[in-house]
């Protein structure tokens, strides 16, 4: 990681990684957004059990789940 220092990668709880319950599903939809004028890009993947959106703003990264719609 260059000048970052070092970087530990382990086990993380569910609840903490919302990627992490969807490890080896198939991804049935991504959709990308940007929009010029903030700056904001964001990517919604959409999974079996639930989706995922990950966003990126001024240099911050959120990753947030949800439940699928029933």
């Amino acid at each position: 990681m260059g000048g970052f220092g070092r970087v530990e990668v382990g086990p993380v709880p569910e609840d903490d990684a919302p990627l992490a319950r969807h490890l080896g599903a198939t991804v049935l939809a991504a959709v990308e957004e940007h929009e010029p004028l903030t700056g904001r890009v964001a990517a919604t993947l959409t999974f079996p059990a639930g989706q995922v959106r990950c966003e990126s703003w001024n240099g911050d990264i959120r990753i947030t789940g949800s439940e699928p719609r029933r």
